[in-house]
């Protein structure tokens, strides 16, 4: 028993001293590695510029505090938000990495993309930050540093250079961060480094950052109560449309609204990409409603994709007007004489049929404008096709055709004929991702329902 317990006390000793020397090779390796390295292996993607200055209120003292008032120190550039789940599981690592590094000379600075300044400062005392909060409720200095989508973090050392991004959460409490980052805290330069006075073939800028834009479309003509109308959410991104992987926009509702099924549409035109959510929405009573916000989730696909990041758009007002707004006048007129109601009725006939005529007019002049830039736009497409792919030229006629039904164009073929451009629509994500491709019989059976629309009236 003796001796099996004296084996057992030396396994263990051998352990640790294992796991000693384990750990100090750890630290031996990260010791050997330039900042940029250091700076990978804690996960972030590396970058080389000059930041950009800025001023903004502190929540927590109401003063403003600008980017250079940490000059000579590693500054951790956190934008984020409240209203973001992901930046909310990343605020306790951050802080704790905060705290355990701020004699070592870290410093977080975060700038909330927040748009309500008293929820954020409730938030901000609630929790006790142990770091600055910097308001940017217009998200001006988020857009200038490419954040629209958070959480994003900079690192910017100590010379005033821009040397990691992190596009995404990360847990800094994982094994290996804190002895990575404390390596990096011992240089208080970078210019002179190796990695960066070579020229970093693996770092980029902030130029080449693209993330996506929400617009947001309400409807532009009168909606009254019970009356189905269309939402749109458009999302924008320079360059191709797998750089991002979008998810399905949340819209937050007023009490009284019903929403109905949600579809989507994407194109690619002019090296941009965008992607469409057609909301139907009825509202039950008359009234000035807000719309919104508006938060989008999305993954970057890349080697910087480190988790998703969320976005959000204020939203719209919408005005519910009153379904008769002549209910009143017309109870009026009901008391009157029979020869008030015939003389009242002449003279409305006689208004109605000079306003139609008037409106008519009106019509006929702006259908003639809006079909002059359809035939542009179908030549140009048709003209693009000799240098395009057929694939790209399918698209170019369907958003065509979107666009010639959000005006209320009435297409003269028969409804198989626009059950066949339904379908289509339907397939575009098969047809943009799926390897699906167009065939010669789709592009000559759009391309003849385009045309009759574009053909002269007849008289």
């Amino acid at each position: 028993m003796i001796v099996l317990g004296s084996l057992r006390n030396r396994m263990r000793l051998h352990l640790i001293v294992g796991l000693l020397m384990l750990m100090g090779s750890a630290q031996s390796y990260c010791a050997n590695l330039a900042p940029q390295d250091l700076i990978r292996q804690m996960g972030l993607k590396s970058l080389n510029e000059a930041p950009i200055d800025f001023s903004l209120e502190e929540i927590q003292t109401g003063q403003h505090r600008s980017l250079k008032e940490y000059r000579g120190k590693w500054v951790w550039l956190l934008f984020w938000a409240t209203w973001c789940p992901v930046c909310v599981r990343e605020l306790p690592s951050i802080t704790h990495l905060a705290s355990a590094m701020k004699d070592l000379g870290l410093v977080v600075v975060s700038v909330s993309v927040d748009q309500d300044r008293s929820q954020l400062k409730d938030y901000v005392t609630k929790n006790q930050l142990p770091f600055p909060v910097l308001f940017d409720g217009q998200g001006t200095v988020a857009r200038k540093y490419k954040a629209s989508g958070v959480p994003t973090l900079y690192i910017i050392s100590p010379d005033e250079k821009v040397v990691g991004l992190a596009r995404g959460a990360l847990n800094w409490d994982r094994p290996g961060v804190h002895s990575a980052v404390q390596e990096l805290l011992k240089f208080k330069e970078v210019a002179g480094s190796s990695s960066l006075a070579a020229g970093d073939a693996q770092s980029t800028t902030l130029k080449e950052l693209t993330p996506p834009e929400i617009t947001v479309v309400s409807p532009s003509h009168p909606v009254e109560p019970d009356q189905w109308s269309r939402f749109d959410i458009q999302i924008r991104w320079p360059g191709p449309s797998h750089l991002y992987q979008i998810r399905t926009p949340k819209l937050t509702l007023p009490n009284g609204v019903e929403q109905g099924s949600m579809s989507s549409s994407t194109s690619s035109e002019l090296g941009e990409s965008l992607l469409k959510f057609q909301i139907p929405l009825r509202f039950k009573e008359a009234g000035r409603f807000h719309v919104g916000p508006v938060d989008l989730t999305y993954l970057p696909r890349g080697e910087d994709a480190i988790s998703e990041q969320t976005t959000r758009h204020p939203g719209a007002e919408i005005e519910i007007l009153e379904t008769n707004q002549l209910s009143k006048w017309q109870q009026f007129v009901a008391g009157g004489a029979v020869g008030g109601l015939i003389i009242l009725g002449a003279a409305l006939f006689w208004f109605r049929k000079r306003k139609r005529s008037q409106f008519e007019e009106d019509l006929k002049t702006s259908l003639s404008s809006q079909k002059s830039h359809w035939e542009k736009l179908y030549q140009r497409a048709r003209e693009g096709r000799l240098q395009g792919s057929t694939k790209e030229y399918g698209f170019h006629l369907l958003t065509l055709y979107e666009e010639m039904s959000k005006r209320g164009e009435r297409f003269r073929d028969s409804p198989h004929e626009v059950d066949f451009i339904q379908r289509l629509s339907q397939s575009q994500d098969q047809l943009r991702y799926g390897g699906k491709e167009f065939s010669e019989n789709d592009l000559r059976r759009m391309e003849k329902i385009i045309e009759s629309v574009l053909q002269p009236d007849p008289g």
